[in-house]
């Protein structure tokens, strides 16, 4: 597969596994049954919860969880993580090639196999399995850094705006976890749902920015290589 084909592929990878589990999940907290689903305080993973009931995560605070929806919801983490993990693969090659690139790319990997765990294992299911696929996922900030560093010389306004995406997803990953370790103070006044999706984010915001600019990047150079040379 020529490169090219291979960078639009993976970067279609990357922005489709965004769009599923957005609309997947929105599909789904349209379902949750009273009390409401409250973005600040509710964990992303009660949504995909199979039962109904009060629940608490290891460490966290308990809430009251009810989600018909839980089915799209853990579809949506399967197929966008695997889509993730497709996506880094494929475009391996297209990030200046580094021992920061490799790094990068390898977490990126990590993230997307632990978002699967977490969708095969849902919270009231399997919750070691679940913590598990959760803490793969937690350097996914780390990844969107290093992958925005990487590319600072070549292409410095996109690589800005993957450094501020970093930097506020490891922001969030440290107030998500200095609540989880019960400092409530961490949760900045709202609760855990808040600092978890802080750390969780920007890394899907920075997955859809490279996706296009690196979609925009194949194009073009299929254009290219499409014009016939001049004597």
């Amino acid at each position: 597969m020529a490169i090219a084909n291979r960078q639009f592929l993976g970067a279609a990878a990357w922005v489709a596994g965004v769009a599923i589990w957005l609309v997947l999940q929105l599909a789904a907290v349209a379902q949750w049954e009273n009390p409401s689903y409250d973005w600040t305080k509710n964990y992303v993973s009660d949504i995909g919860n199979t039962t109904c009931g009060p629940f608490t995560v290891p460490g966290g605070e308990s809430f009251y969880v009810c989600s018909p929806g839980h089915d799209l919801m853990n579809i949506g983490f399967v197929v966008s993580g695997a889509l993730t993990a497709l996506g880094a693969v494929l475009l391996w090659r297209y990030w200046p090639q580094s021992r920061l690139t490799r790094i990068a790319g390898t977490l990126f990997v990590i993230t997307g196999l632990g978002r699967v765990i977490v969708g095969f294992a849902p919270e009231d299911v399997n919750i070691t399995m679940h913590m598990i696929g959760a803490l793969a996922q937690s350097p996914s900030s780390v990844a969107a850094l290093l992958s925005a560093i990487a590319i600072r010389s070549t292409s410095p306004a996109l690589a800005r705006t993957g450094i501020a995406l970093g930097a506020l997803g490891l922001l969030g990953a440290v107030l998500a976890l200095g609540g989880q370790a019960g400092i409530t103070a961490f949760h900045l006044g709202f609760g855990p749902g808040l600092p978890e999706r802080l750390s969780s984010h920007p890394m899907q915001v920075w997955l859809v920015v490279i996706g296009t600019a690196a979609m925009a990047s194949a194009l073009n150079a299929s254009r290219r290589s499409d014009i016939p040379a001049t004597t």
